[in-house]
């Protein structure tokens, strides 16, 4: 992938509504805005994660190590353990809170195919999982940590759209992990 320099920023249909063409018509439907730092969105969640050797909450209290981090990460909680572990061997490394990203959209689930037509679902709409984003708060500069991918015909278009709004790198050599590959 080429150098992103700058944070990319999408623009407004509306005053409710960003521009977001990542090419997969239901996550572009449903992301109202992409931005960076501690969000709640449609379409994605983010948040800063501390490190797991942070010991001191936000009160001065002396908290146990990795406490902190569990807390930060009790939103996650179907995280495959290899992203899991990336979180915290980055949150260790730099010894500074990082922010974390999962993308995602809502899609009807389908029966199985029967000779004359699908049948829809009567459940829920289920969630389908984009991939993560790990990004480092340095001076403000949100440089790529990592970026973990998952199987989907656009899915890592949506991946890279979301990464160029959010984050900056010179290259992604070690950085990418694709879970299909």
């Amino acid at each position: 992938m080429e150098p992103n320099t700058t944070l990319l920023k999408h623009g407004w249909i509306h005053d409710n509504k960003g521009r977001i063409e990542t090419g997969h018509k239901g996550f572009d439907s449903q992301c109202v805005a992409i931005g960076p730092g501690n969000v709640i969105s449609s379409c994605y969640y983010g948040n800063y994660i501390r490190p797991w050797s942070e010991t001191i909450n936000p009160v001065g209290t002396v908290v146990a190590p990795g406490h902190l981090w569990q807390f930060d990460m009790q939103h996650y909680t179907n995280l495959p353990e290899k992203v899991r572990k990336g979180i915290r061997h980055h949150g260790d490394l730099t010894q500074r809170s990082v922010i974390f990203y999962e993308f995602w959209h809502y899609y009807r689930a389908m029966e199985q195919y029967t000779w004359s037509r699908p049948k829809r679902s009567t459940t829920a709409n289920e969630k389908f999982t984009h991939g993560w984003l790990l990004t480092d708060d340095s001076n403000h500069g949100y440089d790529l940590l990592h970026i973990w991918i998952n199987p989907g015909r656009k899915t890592e278009d949506v991946m890279w759209w979301c990464a160029k709004h959010l984050a900056t790198w010179a290259d992604t050599v070690g950085k990418v992990t694709y879970f299909y590959r």
